[in-house]
């Protein structure tokens, strides 16, 4: 496991050549705009790359329209935007992680939270402690949006799990 958001930017660079457009460009068309999703700012490096591992703004209600996306099987409003078999694949552990944030799958940490009983999860993580996560057997998407930088960046794992997955269940 190698987190490395220069990866990221490479896969975005590739998208872009093959694509003939922005990974950004793409995703307005055919992600962000069907869902709804009108705040959404994505950063570009010099070369108008779209940012791959950073970068993305957006308001907490359009987080949650992303999220929803992934909990309903890439469906939204009866129309397939992200194929089920790749949210799956995306959001199994593909590789060890961290100790900190889980395992890891395709640009989605995977987490089951030691509770009684047990919850897997699934989530985004920005900077700051910014989360968008999915937890399939509650039927649920939890966005943060905080302000927590450096190494407190887990913070929201933590509140989240003591005070707010219990109160779900």
């Amino acid at each position: 496991f190698n987190y490395h958001t220069g990866a990221s930017h490479l896969l975005s660079a590739i998208f872009s050549q093959v694509a003939g457009r922005s990974m950004g460009a793409y995703a307005q068309e055919h992600l962000f705009a069907p869902l709804g999703m009108e705040s959404v700012r994505w950063d570009k490096d010099p070369q108008g790359i779209t940012s791959g591992g950073f970068g993305i703004q957006m308001t907490v209600d359009d987080a949650a329209r992303f999220g929803m996306l992934y909990l309903q099987g890439g469906q939204m409003d009866g129309k397939t935007l992200v194929a089920e078999e790749w949210i799956e694949m995306a959001t199994r552990k593909q590789s060890t992680g961290t100790t900190a944030f889980g395992n890891y799958g395709y640009q989605w940490w995977v987490r089951k939270f030691p509770l009684d009983p047990a919850v897997e999860t699934y989530f985004a993580m920005g900077y700051g402690g910014q989360y968008i996560m999915v937890v399939p057997e509650l039927d649920a998407v939890i966005v943060v949006a905080s302000d927590y930088a450096g190494d407190k960046t887990n913070e929201p794992l933590r509140l989240i799990q003591r005070y707010l997955l219990p109160e779900m269940m």
